[in-house]
């Protein structure tokens, strides 16, 4: 009985993962919500990598200029003073 169990649990094998193990090998990542770079590849980047990631940058860097952020002290109102 032990020999059956034995060899049924060593045929079994975990399922193949869905995801890769460990960090992309992209030197940056650009998605929709954030912009990821990875510092340690950047030496080793494709000159066709290096010019999208100057590019995105440059995007990212237009719209920084484009839509200055309003401060919480832009949109105060009149201050009451207090007696």
């Amino acid at each position: 009985m032990t020999l059956y169990v034995d060899k049924t649990v060593a045929e079994l094998t975990a399922p193949p993962s869905k995801k890769g193990r460990g960090r992309p090998l992209e030197p940056f990542k650009n998605t929709p919500r954030q912009l990821i770079v990875y510092y340690g590849r950047l030496a080793a980047m494709s000159t066709f990598q290096r010019q999208s990631l100057r590019k995105v940058l440059d995007e990212l860097v237009r719209e920084l200029a484009e839509k200055p952020n309003p401060t919480a002290l832009s949109h105060r109102g009149p201050v009451r003073k207090s007696a």
